[in-house]
């Protein structure tokens, strides 16, 4: 078998996973629900306001609810002990933490696009756009990356779920900003560039951490 078709195998299995508990969707996206129905009685904000202050709260409620479902969406790798035995037929480490990558991508991805529903329904902020759809995905491409690495870390600790936030948040920290900004200038109705100084830290932070965590990937699956 070669590395494609056990890459798309890996990625198949949690997908078909997910499909049948859920867990990724229903933690993130309850959450993430939860976050904006107090906003929704908490806050008042003009549209101009919103403009200002309303990609911020849109990706921190992102995050929040990104960091919440990976947690559940790997449970079942280490409660049965999959991941080691996967790695002991012998399959190439960066195809498992590819395969990782990618489905938590894809949750996360989703996750993203559904939450923007309530933003626009109920808090009447509206950022949705095909330039947004292009920050989302590669935020979530690094979101992805940095809490897969991570998740696995959090698991050899005791109190898993705190140490995660505490070791993702500040990794993920330039990302989020670029990505907050970036959805601020195009909210403000300015046209997505290539040239643009954020998407450009956006893209080279996902290169540095697709070298250096799977690496490190491999390094954790050793201990």
């Amino acid at each position: 078998m070669n590395l494609m078709s056990t890459l798309l195998l890996l990625l198949k299995k949690d997908l078909v996973l997910e499909w049948r508990t859920k867990e990724f969707i229903t933690a993130s996206l309850v959450f993430g629900m939860l976050i904006v129905v107090v906003l929704n009685f908490g806050i008042r904000l003009t549209n101009d306001q919103w403009a200002t202050a309303g990609p911020g709260i849109l990706w921190v409620c992102f995050i929040l609810s990104g960091i919440i479902g990976v947690g559940r969406a790997f449970q079942n790798d280490f409660d049965n002990d999959a991941l080691i035995g996967i790695d002991l037929l012998g399959v190439n480490r960066d195809i498992i933490f590819l395969s990782k990558t990618f489905s938590c991508l894809i949750f996360v991805f989703t996750m993203e696009l559904v939450l923007v529903i309530p933003f626009i329904a109920l808090l009447g902020f509206n950022p949705f756009s095909v330039s947004l759809l292009a920050v989302m995905g590669l935020f979530s491409l690094g979101f992805s990356i940095v809490s897969t690495l991570f998740v696995f870390v959090a698991n050899q600790t005791k109190s898993k779920d705190v140490i995660m936030y505490i070791l993702i948040l500040p990794v993920v920290l330039p990302i989020l900003i670029a990505s907050v900004e970036l959805t601020r200038e195009l909210v403000s109705g300015y046209e997505l560039s290539f040239t643009n100084h954020w998407i450009v830290i956006l893209a080279g932070f996902n290169l540095v951490y697709l070298v250096i965590c799977p690496w490190l990937f491999g390094i954790i699956l050793d201990e």
